[in-house]
């Protein structure tokens, strides 16, 4: 409370001196700040008020530490019952950089001797997880969970499964599948999941112990969950292909994802071409009983130039492509006559994807062989837009009756 203190000085030995005094005035005058220390998370809001007291010209300014500049800040009436006056400094959407120590200075006249501080400190923590994961059944998925530090302590993380029953408690993952070597970082790693997994939700939760300003403070924070996807081959094409003439290309995909809305799209390539053709490939209507996705890819008649590698691929709206990919090879014979007469060569064509090699044989399946007395010469033809010829010429005088040759 504000006072006049007097000082009065009489003489015993002369009361008639009359009495001598000095009078001199004393203001009280003091700060508080309500909040000492808050660690908050990224988008949260916090409010810091200093309360000064003092007489009715008393003035709060907020700065951050190590600054001069003042901050804006809402400055309140003067209360005359309490003598106070307040200064009240408000964040919202905090950010990490927000981490900092606030000072409030309470002036109440001229002079340094005239003010007094108080500080506060804010610890803004950020936990962030990788989006939702997409993979294949067998495959590894791998989530991470990177949140920042305050002090050299390390906070204390753990990764929890939720519990998708209300009210029942959320599992904690074994620290078998839990790496936290790095700082600043944790890593959980699901081992070659499976098709039953699909749509299990995982967060990690950063228990942080830090003391600032004289206050400790002990709070765990959790990070937004995210969904795992695990997607099932069911069907898919063989690792290759052959196509004879007369046969067609016909290659199955067929996949299990739990629900439709999980897809982007399903296309085919033939090397890294999209196939367009709405006639050669089909995708069928989602089966929901069963949760699978059919596409088939079909060309009845195949040409010479149409081998390659063949791939369906589907993408997602989270996590990884799956593709299958088939080597396609179309081999077509020009085929013979049942039955040639006097003919003094005969050649076989080829068309297809590669170049193959020839070789004679009778009938008998004796290998036809060329040179010194033989009947025979074979000349090969050149490999030229995927096709080549190689013709089996006859000495007709060296030969007696009728021979059978084929490939």
């Amino acid at each position: 409370t504000d006072a006049t203190f007097t000082c009065k000085v009489t003489s015993g030995e002369f009361p008639d001196s009359g009495e001598q005094k000095a009078e001199v005035a004393v203001s009280m005058f003091g700060i508080s700040i309500d909040v000492k220390y808050a660690i908050k998370k990224v988008g949260d809001s916090q409010v810091l008020v200093c309360t000064g007291d003092g007489d009715a010209n008393i003035q709060i300014v907020w700065t951050e530490s190590g600054k001069d500049t003042a901050l804006s800040a809402v400055l309140g009436d003067y209360n005359n019952k309490a003598g106070t006056r307040t200064s009240t400094l408000s964040f919202t959407n905090l950010k990490v950089e927000d981490s900092k120590e606030y000072i409030c200075t309470v002036t109440f006249g001229q002079g340094a001797a005239n003010k007094v501080t108080s500080k506060a400190r804010i610890d803004v923590v950020s936990v962030t997880t990788s989006p939702d994961v997409g993979k294949k059944s067998g495959d590894d998925a791998v989530f991470s969970c990177d949140y920042n530090t305050f002090s050299d302590a390390t906070p204390v993380v753990k990764w929890f499964k939720k519990n998708p029953t209300q009210g029942q408690p959320d599992q904690e993952q074994s620290a078998a599948g839990i790496n936290n070597s790095q700082k600043k970082k944790s890593i959980l790693t699901l081992a070659k999941v499976q098709f039953a997994q699909s749509g299990d939700q995982f967060y990690c939760q950063v228990a942080y112990q830090e003391t600032a300003s004289g206050a400790t403070k002990a709070t765990n924070f959790n990070s937004d969950v995210e969904t795992l996807y695990v997607r099932e081959p069911v069907t898919t094409p063989p690792a290759s292909q052959y196509i004879h003439a007369g046969k067609a290309i016909s290659l199955v995909c067929n996949l299990k994802i739990k629900s439709k809305d999980e897809l982007e799209s399903v296309k085919w390539f033939i090397g890294t071409t999209e196939v367009k053709d709405p006639n050669l490939f089909k995708n069928a209507d989602f089966d929901v009983s069963n949760m699978l996705q059919k596409t088939t890819y079909t060309d009845s008649l195949p040409d010479k130039t149409e081998g390659g590698k063949y791939k369906c691929e589907y993408s997602f709206k989270i996590g990884d492509k799956i593709s299958f990919e088939t080597a396609v090879s179309v081999h077509l014979f020009t085929a013979w006559p049942a039955l040639t007469i006097n003919e003094k060569s005969l050649k076989c064509e080829f068309k297809g994807t590669n170049q193959p090699t020839f070789k004679w044989y009778t009938a008998t399946n004796q290998e036809v062989t060329t040179g010194g007395d033989s009947p025979f010469s074979i000349v090969p033809g050149s490999w030229a837009d995927n096709a080549v010829t190689s013709t089996l010429n006859i000495d007709k005088s060296k030969v007696l009756g009728a021979e059978e040759y084929h490939l």
